[in-house]
């Protein structure tokens, strides 16, 4: 495929500006060049994928929890006093601030959940957790019931640090569409 007319710039040969048609400008060129390519490469990356992710973080001692949790109440912190903050602007009728204070919100309630089911962790005790050193292989055996379901409520939070991030995102792109 050949490269399009329009420089890196998005101004024509003749110094004007580039139209942003169907099939004029940088950004259509793209699109028809790696959609399909992008597609491709998605899909091989989804049949080769490892069988085993090992996605799990574990903390060695005292001090590797505390700062991990300290972590949490810092940005739990941050996340709570810039929700504020946007409230008192002038600007928050935009979407994009909309989007960004729902995705603080959401970062403050996904670090509680978060610090709550690390400490319900530490605090079950040793013989309610069945299985070998691995994590993956532990089953949580003997444990009263309501920490039992609040523990495994906890284990769910990233389905709200995903949405924090997708509200992010949406902010961040409302953000490129309004300037001129």
């Amino acid at each position: 495929m050949a490269f399009p007319a329009f420089p890196v710039d998005g101004r024509s040969k003749a110094g004007g500006r580039a139209r942003r048609g169907n099939d004029f400008g940088r950004e259509a060129w793209m699109r028809r060049a790696y959609g399909p390519l992008g597609l491709a490469l998605l899909v091989l990356l989804a049949l080769h994928a490892p069988q085993e992710a090992l996605a799990i973080q574990t903390h060695g001692g005292a001090e590797g929890l505390y700062s991990h949790q300290f972590g949490h109440l810092l940005f739990l912190g941050a996340m709570v006093v810039f929700y504020f903050r946007l409230r008192r602007q002038a600007e928050r009728t935009s979407r994009g601030w909309r989007y960004i204070g729902i995705s603080c919100l959401l970062f403050a309630l996904w670090n509680a959940v978060a610090f709550l089911g690390h400490s319900l962790e530490e605090i079950l005790p040793s013989p309610a957790f069945v299985g070998g050193p691995n994590p993956w292989d532990r089953v949580l055996v003997a444990a009263p019931a309501w920490q039992a379901l609040l523990f495994y409520a906890c284990k769910l939070d990233h389905l709200v640090a995903v949405p924090a991030m997708l509200f992010f995102f949406l902010g961040l792109r409302a953000f490129c569409k309004e300037r001129p």
